[in-house]
C-alpha cells in the first residue's frame, strides 16, 4: 500500500513542468533526480539517522543537462538547485515526494557542487 502511494507521489511531481533560471529552457524528467536517489543514495547511506513524523524540504545541487525541446543531451550543460519537500510517517517513510521549485546554483555551494 505504502508503494502505490509514493509511485503516485512520485508520479504526480513528475508531471510538473519547471523553466531553467539560468537558460529558460524546459527542465523535464530527466533532470530530476527521484526520491530514491537523493533519500537512499544519498542522505541515508552516510548516516545512521532517519525523519519521522515530519515534513522536510531541502535543497538538491544537480545538473540541467538535457535539452527536452531538442530532445538530446544539451551540450552546455550547467548546475541549478532543486528544492523538494518530503513528508514521513511514524515509521520513518517518505509518504510523499514533491518537487517545489528550481533555483540557480547557490553560490555558496557552487565549489561542492563542481566538485561532484
Amino acid at each position: 500500500m505504502l508503494i502505490k502511494i509514493e509511485e503516485k507521489a512520485n508520479s504526480l511531481a513528475r508531471k510538473k513542468h519547471f523553466i531553467c533560471p539560468v537558460c529558460g529552457g524546459i527542465l523535464g524528467n530527466r533532470n530530476f533526480p527521484t526520491k530514491t536517489c537523493i533519500l537512499d543514495d544519498k542522505l541515508y547511506r552516510y548516516s545512521k539517522a532517519r525523519f519521522f513524523d515530519s515534513t522536510v524540504r531541502i535543497e538538491y545541487s544537480m545538473y540541467h543537462y538535457y535539452d527536452e525541446e531538442a530532445d538530446r543531451v544539451k551540450d552546455d550543460y550547467h548546475l541549478i538547485t532543486g528544492q523538494f519537500e518530503m513528508v514521513f510517517n511514524y515509521a520513518g517513510e517518505c509518504i510523499v515526494f514533491d518537487i517545489l521549485g528550481v533555483l540557480p546554483c547557490k553560490k555558496d555551494i557552487k565549489k561542492v557542487c563542481e566538485a561532484h
